[in-house]
C-alpha cells in the first residue's frame, strides 16, 4: 500500500495582500490533494496578514478543510522547511509607485501601468531586485529544496534575479495566455477548448506566433473574418469575453497589421514597450483609448479590496469565489503529487527561443513536474518580432548586472536604451535618471544609494 503523502508547507510572501491572497488561498483550498497543508502568511504588516488569516480560516471551515494558516514576519519562521514559496510583493508600496508614474510624466512619458518597462518599470526593478536577491538566498538557506513561484512585476527581471541567486526550482507566472485563448475563442465564436495557441517573447510583450481553431490554421481564418476592417475596428463591434479582455485593442491592431501577429492581449502593457504611444502627448493616448490608472485610483481599489476581505471574514458578505484562473495551486499540486503539467512559464532562456539572448527570462510554454520547470522548445520567433523584443532583453540583462554589481553606469545604459525615452535628449535622460534614482533611496541598500 502506497504511503500517504504529508500535506505540503506553502509560504506566501506578501501574505497580507487583499488582491492576491484571497484568490490563491481559495484555489489551494479547492484542491483536495492539498488538504491539510500548512500555509504561512509572511508579511511585515502583521495586521494585514491576520485579516487574511481570519478570512482563510472562515473559508477553510466552509469547505471542511484541514488546511491551517499561520502569520509571521520572521524569515526563519516563514521559510524553514517550506516546500513552496509564492511571491506577491512590491517594495515601497504606493509611495514608490507614485514616483514610478509621476516623475516620468514631467518628461512627457505617460505610463499606463509602469510595472514592467519604461522609466517606471526600470525604477520598480531597481528597488525590488535587492529584496528578491535576499528572498532567493534566505529561502535556499532555510529550505534547500523549495519551489519558488513569482507573481511580482517586473516579472522577467525579478524572476531572473531569483534564478541567479539560488539553485532552487523557480518560475514566474502571468496568465495573459488565458486572454489570448479567450480572444480567439470570442472572435471566432468557438469554445475555448477548440483554441490552441503558441506564443513567445518576454512578459507582457509576447506574440501569438500560431493559433489553431479546432485544428485549423487560425490566422488565415482571422484575416478572412476581418475583411476590409482593421483588427481594432472589428473589435469595436465584437463582444469579447474572457480573461482581462477589453475591446479597445488599437495597439494590438497596429502590430497585427504591421507584422502579421497579435501580441499579448492587453494594450495597456504592450504600448509601454514601444515608442510613439506614451511619449507623444495626451492626444495620442486618447486616439488609442489608452487608460492610465493613477496611484490614487490604485490605493482606493486596495481599500475596497480590504473592506471586501473584512466582510468575507466576518460573514457580512457571502464568499462565493470559484477558481481564479491562476495556476499556482495546480503547479503545487503537480509537484506535490508527482504529476506533469503544461503551462505558461517565465523561465531562463536556455534555447527555447534561440533568436533571443540566452540567460534572460523569456515567456513561453513549459512543463512542470517534481523535476522542476522544463521549457518547451518554441523555436525562433519571426525575425521582425525578435527585433522588437531584443532591446528589452538586452536592457533586462543590463539591469540585472547593474544591481548585482552596484554599477550605476550599467543601470543608466539600460535606462537610456528604453524606447519610452527615445524622445529625450541626453541631458533630459540624465536628469530623469537622477531624479528617479534619488526617489528610490529610501528602499535601496547602501551600495546602491
Amino acid at each position: 500500500m502506497a504511503k500517504k503523502r504529508t500535506p505540503p508547507i506553502i509560504t506566501i510572501v506578501g501574505g497580507g495582500s487583499p488582491k492576491w491572497s484571497p484568490r490563491l488561498l481559495n484555489d489551494i483550498l479547492l484542491l483536495k490533494s492539498l488538504d491539510g497543508a500548512e500555509v504561512r502568511l509572511f508579511d511585515l504588516d502583521l495586521s494585514a496578514a491576520r485579516l487574511i488569516k481570519k478570512f482563510a480560516d472562515s473559508v477553510a471551515k466552509k469547505y471542511r478543510s484541514k488546511t491551517t494558516f499561520k502569520v509571521t514576519a520572521s524569515e526563519k519562521a516563514a521559510y524553514s522547511g517550506t516546500e513552496f514559496v509564492i511571491i506577491t510583493i512590491n517594495t515601497g508600496g504606493f509611495a514608490a509607485t507614485a514616483n514610478d508614474l509621476e516623475i516620468p510624466e514631467k518628461y512627457g512619458i505617460f505610463q499606463t501601468v509602469g510595472d514592467t518597462v519604461g522609466p517606471g518599470g526600470w525604477n520598480r526593478a531597481i528597488r525590488n531586485m535587492p529584496v528578491f536577491e535576499r528572498i532567493a538566498k534566505q529561502v535556499e538557506r532555510y529550505s534547500n529544496d523549495a519551489v519558488i513561484i513569482n507573481y511580482s512585476n517586473p516579472m522577467a527581471v525579478l524572476t531572473q534575479t531569483l534564478t541567479e541567486n539560488c539553485k532552487l526550482r523557480v518560475t514566474g507566472l502571468c496568465h495573459g495566455i488565458l486572454g489570448a485563448v479567450d480572444l480567439f475563442a470570442s472572435v471566432m465564436g468557438v469554445e475555448r477548448s477548440k483554441v490552441k495557441v503558441a506564443f513567445a517573447g518576454t512578459n507582457h510583450f509576447w506574440f501569438i506566433t500560431d493559433a489553431r481553431i479546432d485544428g485549423k490554421p487560425g490566422y488565415p481564418m482571422l484575416k478572412k473574418l476581418l475583411g476590409r476592417k482593421t483588427f481594432g475596428e472589428y473589435m469595436q463591434g465584437t463582444s469579447v469575453k474572457g480573461f482581462e479582455l477589453h475591446k479597445d485593442m488599437y495597439v494590438a491592431s497596429d502590430l497585427y497589421h504591421a507584422y502579421g501577429y497579435l501580441p499579448y492581449p492587453g494594450d495597456r502593457h504592450v504600448c509601454e514597450f514601444l515608442p510613439g504611444y506614451l511619449n507623444a502627448g495626451q492626444k495620442r493616448l486618447d486616439e488609442y483609448k489608452l487608460t492610465r490608472t493613477t496611484v490614487a485610483e490604485r490605493a482606493d481599489r486596495h481599500k475596497q479590496m480590504v473592506a471586501r476581505v473584512r466582510k468575507w471574514a466576518s460573514g457580512a458578505m457571502k464568499f462565493d469565489m470559484g477558481p481564479s484562473g491562476e495556476t499556482a495551486a495546480q503547479i503545487i499540486e503537480a509537484v506535490h503529487t508527482g504529476a506533469d503539467m503544461v503551462d505558461d512559464f517565465n523561465l531562463v532562456n536556455r534555447g527555447q527561443i534561440p533568436n533571443l539572448p540566452r540567460g534572460v527570462v523569456v515567456e513561453a510554454l513549459g512543463t512542470v513536474s517534481p523535476l522542476g520547470f522544463i521549457p518547451t522548445a518554441h523555436g525562433p520567433m519571426p525575425e521582425s518580432l525578435a527585433t522588437l523584443t531584443m532591446p528589452h532583453c538586452v536592457s533586462q540583462q543590463l539591469i540585472v548586472d547593474a544591481v548585482k554589481n552596484a554599477d550605476k553606469g550599467l543601470a543608466y545604459e539600460a535606462f537610456s536604451l528604453d524606447p519610452l525615452c527615445s524622445h529625450l535628449s541626453s541631458k533630459e535622460k540624465g536628469e530623469l535618471f537622477k531624479e528617479l534614482w534619488q526617489s528610490n533611496r529610501p528602499w535601496l541598500p547602501k551600495n546602491l544609494r
